[in-house]
């Protein structure tokens, strides 16, 4: 058996913790948000600029395993992952919202439905467009294979024009054309490292630095403008996180491959850190009442805590996802002995 490569395992698990930061800032029960200064604003809203990184980073990793297997073969592996996939999603949003209702938390009747319709409710936008992708990813993989260099890049730069779009209404629908955005800029750098190879890092990581400067000076000039605390760190989504994911992606390529067991145990359940942390019953929740993220809003050591709970959500939430399915597996092996 082929073992996976711990670098992509890796920046996996980082771009989950990426989104899970950004959800300390979303939820967070803040006190004054009308009152606060853009630079109070800034603080608090500079982590939930990490969650789009995070999301596109996430995409890119499944079209940088652009597949040469025959169609047939990806399709049936495709619904594999999906259905995998789709399994969890629904367990752990029905389970959250079990969880809700013996906390006694009030959940009204459309979040009920949102959380036992997941996907035609759109509760998880990004688990959703996910799953859209790899359905369609054995056809997107005969057309990235089909054109060149030139074609690729032109394609790259309509879908940059797209997301233009996302700045004036923010849908599913222009969430499933970043997915597939990152998806071809995924295979775009496992296609052509070679030319990508003349950019150089000191360059990349330069322009990660300019473009989520700008990505901050975009929060803080909205707020400063008027702006209300819920819409200033969306005015550039998502087009500076794609470009920044792009560095930070095309850096990640260049570092050795290694295998790492531990990193690769983890990697599989960290859908499961967004599935819980994100459910639309608990989240708000659980932020706001259990983690009462609000006390340190005004603490000198503010990103460390964020730090801090995060890795620890994630560890939790990560050692629940493994200890089911190896309770999970257990009970299927009892099964099919007593079958026997």
């Amino acid at each position: 058996m082929v073992k996976r490569d711990s670098r992509f395992e890796l920046l996996r698990i980082i771009s989950i913790l990426m989104i899970t930061v950004s959800h300390f800032s979303i939820y967070g029960n803040w006190s004054n948000l009308d009152s606060i200064s853009p630079l109070e604003t800034l603080k608090i809203l500079s982590l939930d600029a990490l969650g789009p990184i995070g999301a596109v980073i996430f995409f890119m990793i499944t079209g940088f395993f652009i597949s040469n297997k025959d169609l047939v073969q990806k399709i049936k592996k495709t619904q594999v992952k999906v259905r995998i996939v789709w399994g969890k999603t629904f367990f752990y949003s029905v389970s959250m919202l079990f969880i809700s209702k013996l906390l006694g938390i009030a959940v009204p009747i459309k979040i009920l439905v949102k959380c036992i319709l997941p996907f035609t409710m759109n509760e998880y936008w990004f688990v959703t467009c996910y799953i859209i992708m790899i359905l369609f990813s054995p056809f997107l993989d005969i057309v990235i294979k089909r054109i060149n260099f030139k074609q690729h890049s032109y394609i790259l730069a309509i879908f940059l024009g797209l997301m233009f779009v996302e700045l004036v209404e923010d849908n599913i629908v222009n969430r499933l054309v970043l997915a597939f955005f990152s998806y071809f800029v995924g295979s775009y750098i496992r296609l052509y490292q070679d030319e990508l190879s003349k950019i150089k890092n000191t360059i990349l990581y330069i322009g990660i630095m300019i473009l989520f400067s700008i990505d901050l000076l975009s929060i803080f000039l909205s707020r400063l403008i008027g702006i209300s605390f819920g819409h200033s760190a969306h005015f550039t989504q998502y087009v500076l996180p794609v470009l920044i994911s792009f560095c930070i992606f095309l850096i990640i390529v260049r570092v050795n491959s290694f295998t790492n067991d531990v990193i690769n145990k983890l990697a599989p359940s960290t859908i499961v850190v967004y599935l819980i942390t994100e459910n639309a019953a608990f989240s708000h929740h659980m932020w706001a009442n259990i983690l009462n993220v609000g006390q340190y809003q005004n603490s000198a050591y503010f990103y460390l805590f964020a730090l801090i709970i995060t890795l620890l959500l994630y560890i939790a939430c990560t050692i629940i996802d493994i200890l089911l399915v190896k309770l999970r597996d257990c009970v299927m092996t009892a099964f099919i002995y007593l079958r026997r």
